[in-house]
């Protein structure tokens, strides 16, 4: 069985337009991971529970952090069954100073490329 693997920059603000056409399957997953991923709950329109969740800011960002990877491993698995979360990497940003940047590595099935 062959996975695909791909690292998802959530943070990168170039990547967020919407594309209404995906050329690949691997493109369409991954725009839709990185709008959940930017979206906060209640925010939109016909799935009020997609997004992160906005209690989120006032944690420290240990807590921040914890909340947020068990909170988007639940939204993606509701939201884009095809993908699969293997990690989360927080090396991007600064978690003393609350500069929370991710990036994460999903893995996809060969039974939807």
């Amino acid at each position: 069985m062959l996975i695909m693997q791909v690292l998802i920059d959530v943070g990168n603000s170039s990547n967020n337009s919407i594309d209404f056409a995906p050329k690949t399957v691997v493109d369409e997953v991954v725009q839709n991971i990185r709008n959940i991923f930017s979206q906060a709950k209640y925010q939109i329109p016909y799935q009020r529970n997609m997004g992160f969740d906005e209690d989120i800011i006032d944690q420290t960002s240990e807590r921040a952090v914890m909340m947020f990877q068990v909170d988007m491993l639940k939204q993606v698995k509701t939201y884009e069954p095809r993908a699969k979360i293997k990690s989360f990497n927080w090396d991007n940003g600064n978690l003393v100073n609350g500069d929370l940047r991710v990036k994460i590595l999903i893995e996809i099935n060969e039974v939807y490329l």
